[in-house]
């Protein structure tokens, strides 16, 4: 018999008709029975056939399905056999990643009736193929358990004309193609890779209108909610415009609406519930989740409960889009997890807040990466209620549409862009970006953030798919900016970050970590040096053992400069900063600060 069956014809009774924009979907199937079908004659067999429906030969039935046409010479006579192997079933196109990874994508019809695509590693075929028997029947395939190696032998066999190209994320595959995991929006010629982690994430449900009705209507004239469906939309502008990763952390009281700023910008892409991630995540797991989201959104909801000590690293490796460097078994390299995306967070405390639980100060890398702004506005997150009166009555009102109307617009807007000139797209993105003020450095990257998210928002509405006034989204923007600026210290971040950290150190570790100059018995410990009081001020002598202790994560002579540029050396040596003091007979290499007299 494996003689035989080396020599199959694969062949079919109908063509199954390709949906090139559309994988791994359950849509309806419209396949028609040929009129008149015939079985294969001697000459053809052995040979598998797919027939889309039930038919008769000879007054016979047959099933609709995949068939093994074989026949049987017992020395005596010939003998047809025509063995039903599942469902209707065809292979329709080879896709691999750059010559590896190669997979075949399936057209099936399911137990429900419905034609499904299913993207099939060829590893899967290897041995006896159990864990692909287990596929199909967890996706509904009707099989004949007992003939299965005739059908996976057919699948290993086919040779489809159709070829495609592997991705293994969402996102711009090229300047042309945006994949979603039900859906290659633009040239049609990539599928993505079978079942990615966060998959499921993305969906659609109810109707654009309606959420353009229940939801963007609700957002206008509210800076957080535009802002919000504005992040979402951004996401594929980063490539285009050559911008980095970063976004938002919102941060106020509990109950003020936080997590329905969260919700909307999560109903752009798919089911709140589901697109929503948790700060609960050590930093390993948020690769897999950030590389998810690839040219789309992160959101997530309540950094009270992550770890604070590895927020800062999280910060850092969600702003510069790539995992962890690992080997493999053979010793060499695994692939790299990378991503591009906006970010959106959501919080009772600023970042800085938090960081501070775990001993740490908020360097100004992080908080270009991941900016925190308070979400207080006039009635608790949100600047108008519309026809409501509480504002709890607007979030409820939200959250509900956004369960039941989510996914349609991320869509929409990307296949309006893949039509769209990038070198004309950065252009008019320049011209935005000169209304923000942007200046140097931090402030660069940040004016950047909310010049993207306008103009994305502003697309949306040249190309009807928001309901608000032209140049809305522009003005809420500049609205939030200018308010984030007038926020903002004077002078470097990393020294007001010093100058903060050291007053709030003395303000909670005064009377523990300080033992009295005057007083050989207090002891402190543990201590961070020693306090006297000259002329009513007090100075406070802190060892360099005691200055590591307050700045544990930050280079010791940066912390000595912002301090003596802020004036709060009371005394110093005569060749540098910190000075030797006699203190209870011995000498001590101490500095000698004081508080600004504001926080005395």
């Amino acid at each position: 018999m494996s003689e035989k069956l080396s020599q199959v014809a694969v062949t079919a009774v109908t063509d199954v008709t390709i949906n090139k924009n559309s994988h791994l979907a359950a849509v309806p199937s419209t396949a028609a029975a040929k009129k008149g079908v015939t079985l294969p004659t001697e000459e053809q067999r052995p040979c598998y056939r797919c027939y889309p429906e039930a038919f008769k030969v000879n007054g016979k039935r047959y099933d609709a399905g995949l068939y093994f046409h074989d026949s049987i010479d017992d020395g005596r006579s010939k003998r047809s056999c025509d063995h039903w192997l599942c469902a209707s079933l065809e292979v329709v196109a080879m896709a691999s990643d750059t010559g590896h990874s190669y997979s075949k994508l399936l057209h099936f019809v399911d137990a429900e009736d419905q034609q499904r695509e299913f993207l099939l590693p060829m590893q899967m075929l290897k041995g006896q193929a159990e864990d692909l028997k287990g596929a199909f029947l967890d996706m509904g395939l009707s099989l004949e358990l007992k003939r299965f190696h005739l059908l996976r032998d057919y699948i290993n066999k086919a040779k489809p004309k159709r070829r495609i190209k592997l991705a293994q994320k969402t996102g711009w595959a090229d300047e042309h193609s945006f994949l979603l995991p039900d859906v290659d929006i633009g040239t049609g010629d990539y599928v993505l890779a079978h079942n990615p982690f966060g998959s499921a994430d993305y969906g659609i449900a109810g109707t654009m209108q309606d959420w353009q009705q229940q939801v963007a209507a609700y957002a206008q004239d509210n800076v957080w909610l535009v802002v919000a469906i504005g992040s979402a939309l951004a996401g594929p502008l980063l490539l285009k415009l050559e911008l980095s990763n970063g976004g938002f952390h919102v941060y106020g009281d509990s109950s003020i609406g936080k997590s329905t700023i969260s919700r909307v910008a999560c109903s752009v892409w798919g089911a709140p519930d589901k697109f929503i991630k948790t700060w609960l995540a050590t930093l390993n797991g948020q690769e897999g989740v950030a590389a998810s989201r690839n040219d789309t959104l992160l959101v997530l909801d309540e950094i009270g409960e992550s770890d604070p000590a590895e927020v800062g690293k999280i910060i850092y490796q969600l702003g510069n889009g790539q995992g962890k460097i690992r080997a493999d078994k053979l010793g060499g390299v695994r692939p790299v997890q990378t991503w591009r995306l906006m970010l959106l967070s959501n919080g009772e405390h600023p970042i800085e807040a938090v960081l501070q639980q775990a001993r740490q100060q908020l360097k100004a890398g992080q908080q270009v990466r991941l900016t925190s702004i308070s979400a207080l506005r006039q009635h608790g997150c949100f600047d108008t209620l519309h026809a409501f009166t509480r504002g709890a009555e607007l979030a409820d009102h939200l959250n509900q549409a956004c369960n039941q109307h989510y996914g349609h617009l991320g869509t929409a807007f990307v296949r309006r862009l893949v039509q769209q000139n990038t070198s004309e797209l950065k252009k008019e993105f320049a011209g935005f970006l000169q209304q923000f003020d942007a200046g140097h450095g931090k402030g660069n990257r940040i004016a950047k953030r909310f010049a993207v998210i306008a103009f994305a928002a502003e697309l949306a509405k040249r190309w009807q798919l928001l309901p608000w006034p032209q140049q809305h989204a522009l003005t809420l923007c500049l609205q939030l900016y200018a308010e984030w600026q007038a926020s903002q210290p004077q002078g470097s971040h990393e020294d007001q970050a010093i100058i903060t950290g050291f007053i709030d150190y003395i303000t909670r570790y005064s009377d523990t970590r300080f033992s009295a100059l005057s007083d050989a018995d207090h002891r402190a410990s543990p201590r961070t040096g020693f306090f006297e009081f000259i002329n009513s001020q007090c100075v406070y002598y802190v060892t360099s053992t005691g200055l590591k202790d307050m700045f544990p994560s930050m280079d010791s002579k940066r912390v000595v400069r912002a301090l003596f540029q802020a004036g709060l050396y009371y005394q110093t040596g005569p060749k540098e900063r910190a000075l030797v003091k006699r203190i209870h007979g011995k000498p001590v290499k101490v500095h000698a600060l004081c508080l600004p007299n504001d926080a005395q």
